[in-house]
C-alpha cells in the first residue's frame, strides 16, 4: 500500500503488484485508475556517432531523433470534395532528421560533413546538380548507445551546421536527414 509521506498535502493512496506490473490508485477518494509499471525510463547511454564507419565524436544530451510521416490526403464529394475534411490519407513514404551537438569529436571527420555528401572533401561542395541517392552520395549515420544502437542506412547532412570556437569548450551541430532505403522494403531505422 502506497501513502504519501509525512507532511505531504497528497490524498493519493494506492495499492500495486510487482509480479502483475500494473497498479490502482485512488486520488482523493473521488477519482482512481490503473498505471502499468512495465513503463520505465529509457536511456540510450553515452551516444557515439559514426558516418560511413568513421567516427564523428559523442553527443551532449544526446541525439534528437525526429520521424516526419510523408502522406497525401484523399478527398471525395461525400466529404465535401477539395474544399472538404480529407476522406482518408495516404502513406507515401518517411523522411527523418537527427540532430547532433558534438561536444568530443574528431576534427577532420566532421569538417568533412560541410561537403554534405558522403566521402565528400572539407571546404567543398560536389558538383552543382548531384543528386544524393542516385548517385550514392549519401551515407549509413550509426548512433551507438551502450543500450540501444540506432542505424540509418540512408543519410546525409542536411541542415546548415555550426561550430563555435572560443575559449570554452567547442561543440559542432549538424543535422542529417535520412529516408527509407528502398520502395520495397520500406525501412528507415533499425533499432538494436
Amino acid at each position: 500500500m502506497y501513502r504519501p509521506y509525512p507532511g505531504s498535502r497528497s490524498n493519493v493512496t494506492g495499492r500495486w503488484s510487482t509480479t502483475e506490473c500494473v497498479g490502482t490508485f485512488t486520488l482523493a477518494g473521488a477519482v482512481s485508475g490503473t498505471f502499468d509499471m512495465a513503463v520505465l525510463h529509457v536511456v540510450a547511454g553515452p551516444v557515439t556517432c559514426s558516418f560511413d564507419s568513421n567516427v564523428l565524436g559523442l553527443t551532449r544530451d544526446g541525439a534528437d531523433i525526429r520521424y516526419e510521416l510523408r502522406s497525401g490526403d484523399v478527398f471525395s464529394d461525400d466529404f465535401g470534395g477539395a474544399g472538404g475534411a480529407p476522406a482518408d490519407t495516404q502513406v507515401l513514404g518517411m523522411v527523418g532528421s537527427v540532430n547532433l551537438e558534438l561536444t568530443k569529436y574528431d576534427t577532420a571527420e566532421v569538417e568533412k560533413l560541410n561537403a554534405f555528401t558522403s566521402g565528400g572533401v572539407a571546404g567543398f561542395l560536389p558538383p552543382l546538380g548531384t543528386l544524393i541517392r542516385q548517385e550514392n552520395n549519401f551515407g549509413t549515420l550509426l548512433l551507438t548507445g551502450s543500450i540501444k544502437t540506432y542505424t540509418f542506412e540512408v543519410a546525409f547532412p542536411r541542415e546548415p551546421q555550426s561550430l563555435n570556437a572560443g575559449t570554452k569548450f567547442s561543440s559542432y551541430l549538424v543535422q542529417f536527414e535520412f529516408w527509407i532505403n528502398d520502395p520495397t522494403s520500406r525501412q528507415f531505422v533499425s533499432i538494436t
